[in-house]
């Protein structure tokens, strides 16, 4: 009795364990997360874990806001390609509409069969932002469709990604401390003390305290004299 409560155990146990172990194959960008500066371009990796599928091909299919952020520049990461002998046919970017594309496949020379399993980095991806805010980069990503991210199986050329596995990024963007070029005038505060009186009055008002005086003097000077 005690060995088969032992065995439950265990297998409960292996079962729980088990999808930890197992990974869907899936995208992510890496960083999926960070701070940077508008106007200054920062780079992003796009990798693969094609998890227990031997694949054939890989799509991959990014969108994002254009008034947002623009793609300078995609590259594959050689390592990756040396070492399973993957084939690009080329990213393509579109800055207007907000999206990127590029496929790849398995070697012939590399792999025989024309298929394996995948993980690691495909390609950099500088991006360049034009507004502070938060930007998303996120994957095309359809269950069943096949014209956006995919991860083909070598067997059956079924679309075996698991769009909801994907990590796609958010990123937030900072003007830098750039200080406004037109700021706000400061208006300049009245003085409180000091020997300057403050300007009062007008002109007519001067002239006619003027006037007043010299006939007040004149008075005077006659009067004395009588």
């Amino acid at each position: 009795m005690k060995n088969f409560f032992c065995l439950l155990v265990v297998l409960f146990l292996a079962l729980a364990v088990k999808p930890v172990w197992a990974v869907e194959p899936m995208m992510k960008l890496v960083p999926s997360s960070g701070s940077y500066t508008k106007d200054s371009a920062f780079e992003v990796v796009v990798a693969v874990d094609s998890g227990a599928v031997q694949t054939m091909a890989i799509d991959v299919h990014l969108k994002f806001d254009p008034s947002k952020v623009e793609i300078q520049s995609a590259e594959p990461v050689i390592n990756l390609f040396d070492t399973l002998g993957l084939v690009s046919i080329g990213p393509t970017t579109d800055n207007v509409s907000g999206t990127f594309f590029d496929s790849y496949y398995i070697s012939l020379e590399k792999h025989p069969e024309e298929k394996a399993t995948v993980s690691g980095d495909l390609l950099k991806i500088k991006f360049k932002p034009k507004v502070a805010g938060t930007i998303n980069i996120d994957f095309k990503c359809t269950a069943g469709s096949d014209a956006d991210s995919n991860i083909f199986d070598g067997t059956t050329t079924a679309d075996m990604i698991s769009c909801p596995s994907n990590i796609n990024g958010v990123y937030t963007i900072t003007d830098g401390g750039i200080s406004d070029p037109n700021p706000t005038a400061i208006p300049t505060a009245i003085p409180t003390s000091g020997t300057e009186l403050p300007k009062t009055g007008t002109v007519e008002t001067t002239i006619g305290l003027m006037i007043f005086g010299i006939v007040s003097v004149l008075s005077s000077l006659a009067l004395k004299f009588l």
